[in-house]
């Protein structure tokens, strides 16, 4: 990422880029009637949800936007971007509460081992490697990531028919893939499926038996 303007000095850490295992069962920074805390949380950049309506799955440019400050309050997105797992350390943040549990706002972050300071948007960062947690996990949450399918597999359309999908095709699953009724009685994880790319379509929404997906990205 190059180096933003004007952002506040702060000491860099010694601390190396490895991280302990993760805790799987600890993805949020709880939000309610307090301010949540970030500052001095180590964790991720989660880049934004990719378009379901690209020609390719995003694994090269999924990324977050930097932000900058703009007033003494307001803080804007650039052009300038930050991959996705980026590891990073929080050194500040700057929320504003719109009512019970809902805060907005910023965060300056620092690569972990580097010296870089910048601004992301607190949806853009996550305690936990959730990729590395299991399809279950990863999806508990709405969180976006790429799979694999592992077997050739049957899952269910939004009509609730059964569609055959073949062994090694790659899908993208996120919150804006959302389970029917009929998907989440069995269990099912809701992805995009890229099977029209040819023909210059997006993705098309298919529910999945978790073992028949594997988180690859």
């Amino acid at each position: 990422m190059e180096e933003e303007d004007e952002l506040p000095e702060q000491e860099s850490g010694s601390e190396s880029a490895d991280q302990p295992e993760p805790d799987c069962d600890a993805f949020v920074v709880q939000e309610g009637r307090n301010e949540p805390r970030f500052s001095g949380l180590r964790g991720f950049v989660m880049g934004s949800i990719p378009s379901t309506y690209t020609n390719k799955l995003p694994k090269n440019n999924w990324k977050a936007r930097v932000h900058v400050q703009t007033g003494p309050e307001n803080y804007k997105p650039t052009n300038k971007t930050v991959a996705h797992k980026t590891p990073i350390v929080v050194e500040q943040q700057v929320l504003r509460h719109h009512g019970w549990g809902n805060y907005t706002g910023v965060l300056l972050v620092r690569e972990v081992g580097g010296t870089d300071y910048f601004y992301i948007d607190k949806r853009n960062f996550v305690a936990t490697p959730y990729w590395t947690c299991g399809v279950n996990k990863a999806s508990s949450r709405g969180w976006p990531f790429i799979a694999e399918v592992v077997s050739n597999a049957k899952g269910l359309d939004s009509d609730g028919d059964w569609v055959s999908v073949k062994k090694g095709t790659q899908v993208l699953c996120s919150s804006s893939s959302r389970t029917t009724h009929l998907g989440r009685k069995r269990g099912f994880v809701a992805c995009e499926t890229y099977r029209m790319w040819k023909l210059g379509y997006g993705g098309t929404s298919v529910e999945y038996n978790p073992e028949d997906l594997r988180v690859i990205y």
